[in-house]
């Protein structure tokens, strides 16, 4: 096989026989693509990012009390979004954070209370460990690139099944919400995106 320049070869293989009766046959034929680059310094180097999302469903409720109280184990030591914030360890990712998750964690640092399904507040029992993760989200995205989704990660598809102009509304309203977080955040250098919901 002559792979005389860089590029993409087809390679096939045909499996032939010649019969008693004496005419050749084809009995197989296979395919395959061979990439074939002896230089690879002649390449220019290609930028590639990993996404790295960070949300969760929202918890936090209007009035600032916190609809279950799941966030505590997710929060803890062993929680999911513990888990998250940790596994990329010394490799450069880009982060897609929902703003919500961070207001929620804030809101959960300086006590908080559970309302329960009977409309009463118990006290909350995951402010430790919101302040753990908090410091543990913080040391982690130090230096890397953040992009931020629309406040509470809508599901806008499952929306626009309901409306169009529903969806499109709740985008905006989402968005908005977003650039109102950062602002007040004194978030600077992140970036808005769209997540598939």
């Amino acid at each position: 096989v002559d792979l005389a320049g860089p590029g993409i070869y087809v390679i096939g293989v045909d499996i032939r026989a010649t019969p008693a009766d004496g005419e050749r046959l084809t009995l197989a034929t296979t395919r395959t693509v061979v990439p074939w680059l002896p230089d690879a310094e002649a390449l220019a180097a290609v930028p590639v990012a990993l996404l790295w999302p960070l949300a969760t469903e929202p918890a936090l409720l209007p009035d600032g009390t916190l609809l279950t109280d799941g966030m505590a184990d997710r929060l803890g030591p062993d929680g999911t979004l513990t888990t998250l914030v940790k596994a990329p360890g010394r490799t450069p990712v880009t982060w897609v954070v929902d703003p919500v998750l961070l207001t929620t964690v804030a809101t959960m640092t300086d006590g908080y209370d559970v309302t329960t399904p009977d409309g009463t507040t118990i006290e909350g029992a995951g402010a430790a460990d919101a302040e753990g993760w908090q410091e543990a989200y913080a040391a982690a995205t130090n230096g890397d690139q953040l992009f931020l989704l629309p406040y509470a990660n809508p599901d806008l598809p499952a929306i626009a099944s309901a409306g169009e102009d529903l969806a499109a509304e709740s985008a905006s309203e989402a968005v908005g919400a977003t650039r109102e977080w950062a602002r007040r955040a004194a978030v600077t250098g992140a970036r808005e995106i769209a997540w598939p919901g």
